[in-house]
């Protein structure tokens, strides 16, 4: 007597745990719900999703549903953590009892696509960047410069990369003029934050500050009077940039200011370029 009791209450404690079941999706029930990465409330945002938002449930970790987040939703991961007090449970496919027996039955609405949160990482991607010395006579001429860069977001706060500056600088003064043809390279470190974080409507925008350090390669010709040199030079350099993004759908927009030094072995001390630049990052 005492196998059998025992034996239906196991029964029944196990046909009330809080086990997703199969085909088992919820519903969100509040504005704005966060679903996380992993189930805890300090966890990292991944998604926000709004109010009648439907997911599928593949787990449960105490209070959380564990939920496959769709592709199209944008976010970086494919699966998330909601809490219990946010969400309803639903079944895939069936629809509400009707409250006229005799009412056409009409087709579901389109559930609203839930809104991807700020970026889980610091921007990454291809950027094409142009800009112009803002102070020519101090650096030797006019230069225009080319910016190729490729960024990894390491984290919300932090990225780094590789960029690739192509230029053609001229000069000329009394008889003498020179011209060169060359590119600097370096490895970039760079740290920001969107500012989505603190106003959901400044999402749009991310500030940033970096850094690098890299080399400077050039062919250089010069000629005064009748006589002509030509050299190719490869030369220690550094440089630092403070800049912002402006997200525009599936781009971004960006403007940034940098100041390079380059370490001529005959020229003392260093000269400094500064170059405002504007470009878009894919």
């Amino acid at each position: 007597m005492k196998k059998t009791i025992l034996l239906a209450a196991l029964l029944l404690a196990l046909a009330s745990a809080p086990a997703a079941a199969a085909d088992e999706w919820v519903r969100v029930t509040v504005d704005n719900a966060n679903v996380r990465l992993r189930a805890g409330m300090d966890a990292e945002i991944v998604l926000k999703a709004a109010k009648g938002d439907e997911f599928e449930v593949i787990g449960m970790s105490g209070p959380w549903f564990k939920i496959i987040i769709p592709a199209e939703t944008g976010a970086e991961v494919e699966e998330g953590y909601l809490h219990e007090t946010v969400a309803e449970r639903v079944r895939a496919n069936t629809p509400a009892p009707s409250e006229k027996a005799a009412a056409p039955v009409r087709p579901a609405p389109r559930a609203r696509r839930p809104q991807p949160a700020v970026p889980a990482k610091l921007f990454s991607g291809f950027s094409a960047k142009f800009g112009f010395m803002t102070s020519p006579a101090a650096s030797f001429g006019d230069r225009w410069l080319l910016a190729l860069a490729l960024d990894r977001g390491l984290n919300p706060f932090l990225a780094a990369g590789l960029e690739f500056q192509p230029y053609f600088r001229s000069f000329s003064d009394a008889g003498f003029s020179s011209s060169a043809l060359g590119a600097n390279l370096f490895l970039n470190a760079k740290g920001g934050v969107n500012l989505g974080r603190f106003a959901e409507k400044l999402k749009f925008l991310t500030p940033y500050a970096g850094g690098g350090l890299g080399g400077a390669f050039a062919y250089s010709s010069s000629k005064f009077g009748n006589e002509t040199a030509s050299d190719f030079e490869f030369n220690f350099a550094w440089h630092i940039m403070f800049g912002f993004e402006v997200v525009l759908k599936k781009m971004s927009a960006v403007l940034e200011f940098q100041i390079i030094k380059v370490s001529l072995k005959d020229i003392t001390p260093d000269p400094t370029q500064y170059f405002w630049m504007l470009g878009v990052r894919f």
